[in-house]
C-alpha cells in the first residue's frame, strides 16, 4: 500500500512503475492530470479494479520514464567521453606528476 493522499502532488512519479508488488495506491486529493490510459476509474474500491489499474498506471509511467531518459539534456546521466578522460588524465599529469 502506498498512500499519496492530501499531498498536492500533480504528477506521480515514474519510479512507481517499478513497484511490482503494488496492490492498493491512494492518490486521492491530489490535483494530478491523468494521461487517458492512467485516468483511475470511479469504482477503486473493488480490489480487482484497483490491481487493474495500479498495472495500466505503472505501464504508462514507465513509457514516460523512457521518454525522458531517452532525452533527458540535464547531464546527470551523461558519461564522460575519451577525449575528455583524456584531458583529465593529461592535467592531473601536468598538476600533479610533473610538479
Amino acid at each position: 500500500m502506498l498512500c499519496l493522499s492530501k499531498n498536492k502532488i500533480t504528477q506521480l512519479p515514474p519510479y512507481i512503475a517499478q513497484f511490482q508488488d503494488l496492490e492498493v495506491l491512494q492518490v486521492d486529493r491530489n490535483p494530478i492530470e491523468w494521461s487517458p490510459k492512467a485516468n483511475p476509474p470511479s469504482n477503486l474500491e473493488d480490489p480487482s479494479n484497483m490491481k487493474s489499474w495500479i498495472r495500466n498506471l505503472q505501464s504508462s509511467l514507465e513509457s514516460e520514464w523512457v521518454k525522458i531518459s531517452e532525452y533527458d539534456d540535464s547531464g546527470y546521466g551523461e558519461g564522460l567521453e575519451w577525449e575528455d578522460v583524456w584531458v583529465l588524465v593529461m592535467v592531473y599529469y601536468t598538476v600533479y606528476i610533473e610538479n
